[in-house]
């Protein structure tokens, strides 16, 4: 009785989990940090793609120029040991800013990668390899295609994780609902 309820119960974790994953726009709610379900398991992951777009709700006061909201990515193990993710804030008060955040053996690094205007659809791709980890940014403005990309060494690699959502904050929950739309290209 209980292998089934077990069998039961990842069941309906794997279906709300391709509720997350299929969905084309994220809603973060006002005074939430994000939707809510948001898990997914993920097994030999090593990269992510996705296209984003961020709508006019997007845009606050920031509390703080340390404060970085989380658009996607996974993590081995506990995410504030190892993981990978974008993370996004408003720059400038017209445009967000995009970094590779890192929780490296517990250690968060930040490395900006790029701002992009609101109402663009931007290409993210992130990889890891052996000894690095990269990400690409490609975005098209005016049919012009800008490309960036980093590099920095890799984090420590398990065979398993969970996928990681939008989330909106680190202290601060959103001030006002905000819509993300992402694709997913893998």
């Amino acid at each position: 009785m209980i292998w089934l309820l077990s069998i039961g119960i990842i069941a309906l974790i794997f279906n709300i989990s391709a509720i997350s994953i299929n969905r084309k726009v994220h809603t973060i709610r006002k005074g939430t940090h994000g939707t809510w379900w948001d898990f997914a398991p993920t097994f030999f992951r090593r990269s992510m793609s996705r296209t984003v777009m961020f709508s006019d709700s997007c845009i606050y006061e920031p509390d703080s120029e340390n404060d970085w909201n989380k658009l996607f990515g996974w993590s081995y193990g506990h995410h504030h040991d190892n993981s990978i993710r974008v993370g996004w804030r408003v720059y400038k008060g017209k445009s967000i800013e995009l970094a590779l955040y890192v929780y490296r053996d517990g250690v968060r690094e930040v490395h900006i990668i790029d701002a992009i205007p609101l109402n663009i659809m931007c290409e993210i791709y992130i990889k890891t390899f052996k000894d690095k980890l990269e990400i690409k940014s490609k975005k098209y403005i005016k049919d012009i295609e800008i490309d960036r990309y980093f590099s920095i060494n890799t984090i420590n690699y398990k065979w398993y994780g969970y996928l990681l959502f939008p989330y909106f904050g680190g202290q601060a929950k959103a001030p006002h609902t905000m819509k993300i739309k992402i694709l997913h290209n893998d």
